[in-house]
């Protein structure tokens, strides 16, 4: 097992810090020899109240587990166990790769959360961003999904208790849709190499998975969006919401006035990323118990 020193990490985000940080890498799978890495934060001197799974965004193609280290550090000062995973990715491993092995990352953090000095019966939950909330969202609705369980781990299932996305790109075909009138064809390119076959993009589509009426799992969800995001249209994002609440799920959709896409990523110290920030946290302590997923 690939496991690098652990350091602390001093915080990005301008929040009280109940609890100094430490971060590690660890490898939780491997693929064709190749390792794959969770960066692990963790409070030090506190006993875990949760543990998450963070997906990174980058259009499916791009980004690694260091993406949301603000975040990351933040919740983990607040008690929050983090595994951040890097996950097999275009090109040459199209839909749904991703989700196989964020399914495996999840069963792996389950099983490694006494390890991990996680409090006995903790919820497991997931963030992502963007093209990772639609990946954390997908593989939430779907836990048992065969294509996605396909990798063995004997004792443990996906199944979250809850989700936080920004910005999640839940209605990925409709996102392709607008990128093509829009000329932004980077978005078209990558699009492509994660959605390699015909249907693809339909097939694993949040937003058309509810409106087709499919049984899914609806776990307490978090949504938060900048009103101005160019990159994944806040419309279909409200869309979405509604639905997933006319589904039965419990979801809070928190809008950010006239800012862009990510914003968290790019301005940690701005105003309105303290105050999502706030609210994560907020999030995660009201829907974690002492009664946990297996």
């Amino acid at each position: 097992m690939v496991c690098m020193q652990a350091a602390t990490l001093p915080p990005l985000i301008p929040l009280p810090q109940p609890h100094a940080v430490s971060v590690d890498d660890l490898e939780y799978t491997r693929h064709a020899g190749e390792p794959l890495l969770a960066r692990v934060y963790r409070p030090v001197d506190a006993t875990p109240f949760t543990a998450m799974v963070d997906v990174h965004g980058g259009a499916w193609v791009l980004g690694d587990r260091t993406q949301h280290q603000a975040l990351d550090q933040a919740l983990a000062a607040h008690g929050v166990l983090i595994a951040s995973v890097d996950f097999r990715q275009p090109p040459g491993n199209p839909y749904p790769t991703s989700l196989v092995d964020v399914n495996l990352a999840t069963r792996w953090l389950k099983s490694q959360l006494s390890a991990f000095g996680v409090a006995q019966g903790a919820k497991v939950g997931a963030f992502g961003g963007s093209s990772g909330g639609h990946v954390a969202i997908l593989g939430a609705m779907r836990p048992h999904d065969p294509r996605y369980t396909s990798v063995p781990l004997a004792g443990y299932d996906a199944t979250l208790d809850f989700v936080v996305a920004d910005a999640p790109v839940t209605d990925p075909h409709a996102r392709f849709l607008n990128a093509q009138a829009s000329g932004r064809t980077d978005v078209v390119e990558r699009h492509a190499l994660y959605w390699a076959n015909p249907g693809d993009d339909m097939d694993g589509n949040p937003n058309l998975i509810l409106e087709r009426g499919e049984p899914v799992s609806l776990p307490p969800l978090f949504v938060s969006q900048g009103t101005a995001d160019q990159s994944v249209p806040i419309d279909g994002t409200r869309t979405f919401v509604q639905r997933y609440a006319e589904a039965g799920g419990d979801v809070e959709f928190h809008e950010f006035e006239g800012l862009g896409h990510g914003f968290l990523l790019y301005e940690p110290a701005r105003p309105e990323a303290i105050r999502q920030a706030e609210l994560v946290i907020d999030f995660v302590r009201r829907h974690s118990s002492n009664t946990g997923t297996t």
